[in-house]
């Protein structure tokens, strides 16, 4: 049996803080969805009232991401600078653009209101499926680990294991696992868990409530712990060949298996 010491490589994460995580994923996303959409919006609006016509590009500021153009309507010419550079222009290259009716100053590059909308909404798309999927699982998480509590069988086992899990790291901390064992060689594994286990080690007894009618579902309370390795796990009655198989939940917050 082993335990790790690294307790300095972890630290608490509070449930606020597990929660308070997945919504600022979907407020970034939800906040860059809603820019990318007023752009757009204001892009098509822009385009209900202005005119299409072909500039050529005659200065061109890399740095500050500017290019100059010079279009003709009706015999005038405007020079105006665009808010806009691709890395394909040149100086004297001919691009397709818009300008209002009404004021041909007021100039856009066709099309190029896109990149920007397709890069934020991208982003926002990706925050609120990262932030979405966060919340649904802490959710599903802690409604079967209430279930598991009230309506599971509660087994005593005794801590094989508690490691550090330093493949994964949120805010620079590492999570534990713990992995315990009942008396007839059945083997638990934790989720990833945040909080400090450091009044924990391996031989103490720890409460493991197990869904007896599927027993691969199960929640480790390492909230119950006992020094007194005479406590036996006396609520296994008659266990199928199924014990001694390896369970283990996957890697979230709080369980997650189904």
């Amino acid at each position: 049996m082993t335990h790790s010491n690294s307790y300095t490589h972890t630290g608490k994460i509070s449930k606020f803080t597990a929660i308070f995580m997945p919504l600022v994923f979907l407020i970034i996303g939800l906040a860059t969805g809603f820019f990318a959409g007023y752009q757009g919006y204001n892009y098509l609006a822009f385009k209900n009232i202005s005119t299409e016509t072909t500039a050529q590009i005659i200065d061109i500021n890399s740095d500050e991401t500017r290019e100059q153009i010079s279009f003709t309507v009706d015999d005038k010419e405007y020079i105006v600078t665009l808010s806009y550079y691709s890395s394909t222009d040149y100086i004297g290259k001919e691009i397709t653009i818009l300008y209002e009716t009404a004021n041909p100053y007021h100039v856009k590059a066709q099309g190029g209101e896109f990149i920007l909308i397709g890069v934020f909404g991208g982003i926002g798309v990706l925050f609120i499926l990262i932030g979405g999927s966060m919340l649904i699982t802490l959710l599903i998480s802690e409604s079967k680990k209430k279930r598991l509590k009230s309506t599971g069988r509660m087994i005593w086992c005794t801590v094989d294991q508690i490691y550090v899990n330093t493949r994964i790291a949120v805010n620079r901390i590492n999570p534990f696992v713990i992995i315990a064992k009942n008396s007839v060689g059945a083997t638990y594994k934790s989720p990833n868990i945040f909080d400090d286990l450091s009044n924990i080690a391996p031989g103490d007894r720890i409460a493991v409530y197990v869904n007896m009618n599927k027993e691969k579902e199960f929640y480790i309370d390492y909230s119950q712990i006992s020094k007194n390795t005479s406590v036996n796990d006396s609520s296994i009655n008659n266990p199928t060949s199924n014990d001694s198989s390896y369970s283990s939940l996957s890697s979230s917050f709080m369980d997650d298996n189904k």
